[in-house]
């Protein structure tokens, strides 16, 4: 029924057409993507080649930023980034791109 339902919504003149904007568009996004995940795992083999004391840091007492939106913990994590002997974080792109042990 949800099938028969979509193949109708395709067949009549809608905004959900196939056209050639959105099929390229999508193989643009079906070859990027993997290529950006090989580009990521090729980073994190770097990492451990160059950087491989990485896996024996201790973290003694973490801390944790949690807040609603817009209530500054942006700003404060930023604030406790300019102490760099004490605290770190993970960049934008280690959030976006996080691997599980």
């Amino acid at each position: 029924l949800y099938f028969n339902a979509i193949s109708k919504e395709i067949s009549r003149d809608s905004l959900f057409r196939i056209g050639i904007k959105r099929v390229c568009v999508l193989g643009l996004s079906l070859l990027t993507f993997p290529l950006l995940i090989i580009w990521t795992h090729f980073g994190f083999w770097l990492d451990d080649i160059f950087f491989s004391g990485w896996k024996n840091v201790e973290v003694k007492t973490p801390c944790f930023i949690v807040g609603n939106a817009r209530s500054g913990t942006t700003w404060f994590h930023r604030v406790l980034a300019k102490d760099e002997t004490h605290f770190t974080g993970p960049k934008t792109w280690e959030l976006i791109f996080a691997q599980p042990d």
